[in-house]
């Protein structure tokens, strides 16, 4: 009852050197083939992966195939358990079905039309690396949600593997300098004319 449903955050205007890998993430996960489908930006942490995530979701294609109430977000940073992360995955999936099995709430609720939805699992690598409970029970839960050929299912963690093998991976890394001076100078334009800039 504790977990509240949050919208998710604006991506900014202006992502720079993420050009190529957005649209390519976004062609797999428009695709409509569940072997593409199934996404894991990764990196180390403060390399982008929510700020590309978030720059895939609002994607003309993406906009084109999920209705906007079929595209959830589900912010993980604070699923430290299994329990957790299933009321999270509850809550933001607008799951009515009220039974003692959650993941078969979830997946019935996601199974009532075959209308194409999408889940964005963000700052997964809290819930895969729980504190309490087991990354057994957690591989279950993607694997449920997995079958769903009509989920398409777009992850962030940081890590260099994905929780599930067959997922597609993009490992990202730093943005070329001239990329990194404007992402720095749309922060701070008046760091364009110091000489500490580079």
């Amino acid at each position: 009852s504790s977990v509240m449903l949050a919208r998710m955050p604006r991506a900014p205007d202006n992502i720079f050197g993420r050009d190529i890998i957005v649209e390519r993430i976004a062609r797999q996960l428009a695709w409509g083939d569940s072997k593409l489908s199934r996404v894991c930006i990764l990196g180390p942490g403060g390399i982008g992966k929510t700020c590309t995530a978030q720059a895939v979701m609002k994607h003309s294609l993406l906009k084109q195939r999920f209705a906007e109430h079929h595209r959830f977000w589900i912010p993980c940073i604070s699923a430290n358990s299994v329990d957790i992360f299933l009321s999270l995955l509850t809550k933001h999936i607008r799951v009515s079905r009220k039974t003692e099995d959650l993941l078969q709430d979830i997946v019935f609720t996601l199974q009532e039309t075959e209308e194409p939805r999408i889940i964005l699992l963000d700052n997964f690598e809290t819930p895969w690396h729980t504190i309490e409970g087991s990354q057994t029970v957690v591989k279950t839960v993607l694997e449920a949600l997995d079958d769903l050929s009509h989920v398409a299912i777009l992850t962030t963690m940081r890590s260099e593997f994905s929780p599930l093998e067959h997922w597609n991976s993009h490992l990202l890394g730093e943005v070329h300098p001239d990329d990194a001076r404007k992402i720095y100078t749309a922060i701070d334009n008046s760091a364009e004319s110091q000489l500490e800039l580079d």
